[in-house]
């Protein structure tokens, strides 16, 4: 079996893929980001997965160099002809045919909007090997490639989280805003999953399900022996036993194991299941049935339905009328939670502060796939939970998480404001420069940071560096942030080949009078960093530094401090090196 994943980013598809595949096929991944690029090199070492080829190329509708857009996130990249970067493309039906028409079983294209253009380029691939496709989807791009793969005879599915399941998707009703992949499937090999029971079955019955299933389930659940009282009090109109059946149906359906289900097409028995649940829940909600038993049980039944947009509406709507689950969260009937990672989580002090937690963290965890792109609104509301006992671990580690990109984008942000003012020719640096750079080197650490002090190692500590013109720029930034550091080196030498000397500009060489040993010798490119120091001072400790880094001001005494309880050599970033099976150093 052979996987084509085109946009491999990180490899969140491409090593599992691997690794399932192992000797019987390929991976061929696709990524021309040189980050996530170089994350899935080391990735692949790591794990020795020999089977992955990484291809470091974006896949368009033609051949050649095209504008690439570097986002905030490498996930996020693209081409983009606004941008200035620019990466080579490869057509499909190019590399397949170089390839020598390899067999392709699965594909999956995620390049952010531009899916059309690379099947575009490989509609000869398509027509011969008639893969399985795994195409990212949004609001934009679907009618740019569902025409094309229409007339290549490839239907549309829809993967069903719940069940695990796949339906038909309506091409026509349009995807919920929070599918993130369609399953196109050709229709040769429509009938293989049919048998394998993947596809979803209408003619399915539902399972016969016991009127008191949600008494024997709900009571193992540690929240719920308090509530049990006031839910055998729930009355008998048909509106409640209709909750109930629905409820039931629920439970069943979650109690249904796909994989080791004696029951035929389990898959379809769990989607039917949930379907008549929905249904049924969906008509009561219509109705004005809309306590919180209602809602939360809703809610959970069309998450698991694949229908995650409707549950944040839903769920949000109960935030505004309860004023955050503070008021009218009316629990009289029996209810499962919004999402089944909250079904563990007791009661810590009383109910009503517990339902307003759970309320809020479920429409968090719902709302989007990672905090990295929630926004202030759910800050705003994480910060109300602050210091809550009912706070379950998910949301705490949320709100860790917002914190640490609250305070990334501030370094980012500064930092970038810092490039954009070095590039802008308004600023005069006639004057002596130290001014600005220790000004933007104490925001970087956090401006009133501590004196510096001495080490007490039994000889001379060295920071030795290297550079080249084309990073000379910055090189003053990183060096400012070598000056400034809690523990002060003895000597900072920065290392430059005789034929770069004359690059030097005015500002790097001010740096001499701060204390800044700059030497010369043959371009030894990286190693200068490090031999020349090793040659001229072979029994100091030297700590060796990249001229593309901004150190954090307890850089070096953290290395000393290591060293000092553990005297060999001490490393603040490395490499794990991996070996062969016969012993050998892996490439």
């Amino acid at each position: 079996m052979n996987f084509v994943d085109i946009g491999a980013g990180f490899g969140v598809y491409a090593l599992p893929a691997a690794k399932l595949i192992g000797n019987e096929g390929k991976v061929f991944s696709f990524e021309p980001g040189a980050i996530a690029k170089s994350h899935l090199e080391k990735s692949k070492l790591e794990n020795g997965l020999e089977n992955l080829e990484i291809i470091g190329k974006a896949v368009a509708a033609k051949a050649g160099k095209f504008a690439w857009k570097i986002a905030e996130t490498p996930e996020m990249n693209k081409l983009d002809d606004s941008s200035e970067e620019e990466v080579q493309a490869v057509t499909l039906d190019s590399w397949w045919q170089f390839e020598g028409e390899p067999a392709v079983d699965v594909m999956k294209i995620d390049i952010n909007g531009e899916e059309a253009s690379a099947l575009e380029g490989g509609k000869q691939l398509l027509e011969s090997e008639k893969p399985l496709l795994l195409l990212s989807i949004t609001e934009k791009n679907s009618n740019t490639f569902i025409g094309s793969l229409s007339e290549l005879r490839y239907a549309f599915y829809e993967y069903i989280p719940g069940p695990g399941i796949l339906a038909q998707h309506d091409v026509e009703a349009g995807a919920d805003p929070y599918m993130q992949n369609l399953i196109v499937v050709h229709e040769s090999r429509v009938d293989l999953l049919k048998e394998n029971g993947w596809l979803h079955d209408e003619t399915v019955e539902p399972q016969q399900t016991a009127n008191d299933l949600w008494k024997t389930d709900l009571s193992n659940l540690p929240w719920t022996s308090e509530l049990f009282e006031q839910w055998g009090n729930h009355g008998d109109s048909e509106g409640i036993n209709l909750y109930l059946q629905a409820l039931n149906y629920v439970i069943a359906a979650e109690q249904i194991e796909v994989r080791n289900s004696d029951l035929e097409q389990p898959r379809s028995q769990k989607a039917v299941l949930l379907l008549n649940a929905a249904q049924i829940l969906i008509g009561l909600y219509n109705q004005g049935g809309n306590s919180t038993s209602v809602v939360f049980t809703l809610v959970r039944t069309l998450n698991e339905l694949g229908k995650r947009g409707q549950a944040v509406e839903i769920l949000k709507k109960l935030i505004e009328t309860t004023n955050m689950g503070q008021q009218n969260m009316n629990v009289d009937l029996p209810f499962m939670l919004p999402v089944p990672e909250q079904d563990k989580v007791a009661i810590k002090t009383e109910l009503n502060k517990w339902l307003m937690v759970k309320t809020v963290e479920a429409w968090i965890l719902l709302k989007d796939w990672t905090t990295y792109l929630s926004g202030p609104q759910e800050r705003k509301l994480i910060e109300v939970l602050e210091g809550n006992p009912e706070v379950s671990k998910i949301t705490s580690r949320a709100s860790r998480i917002y914190e640490y990109l609250n305070d990334r984008n501030k370094k980012y942000n500064q930092i970038k404001s810092l490039f954009n003012s070095l590039a802008t020719k308004e600023i005069s640096f006639s004057s002596d420069r130290s001014d600005y750079f220790n000004s933007m080197v104490n925001m970087i650490h956090k401006k009133g940071a501590e004196n510096s002090y001495s080490h007490e190692l039994p000889g001379e500590l060295i920071v030795s560096l290297t550079s080249y013109p084309n990073r000379f720029e910055h090189l003053p930034l990183t060096l400012l942030s070598i000056i400034k550091q809690s523990v002060s080196p003895d000597k900072i030498i920065l290392w430059i080949a005789e034929q770069d000397k004359s690059a030097l500009s005015e500002e790097i060489l001010q740096f001499i009078d701060r204390g800044v040993d700059i030497r010369f010798c043959e371009d030894l490119r990286s190693y200068k960093k490090i031999i020349p120091t090793l040659k001229s001072h072979p029994d100091a400790f030297i700590i060796t530094a990249d001229d593309d880094l901004y150190y954090n001001k307890r850089w070096v005494e953290g290395l000393v401090r290591d060293y000092e309880n553990n005297e060999t050599v001490v490393a603040h970033r490395v490499h794990r090196i991996s070996f062969k099976q016969n012993g050998e150093l892996k490439p």
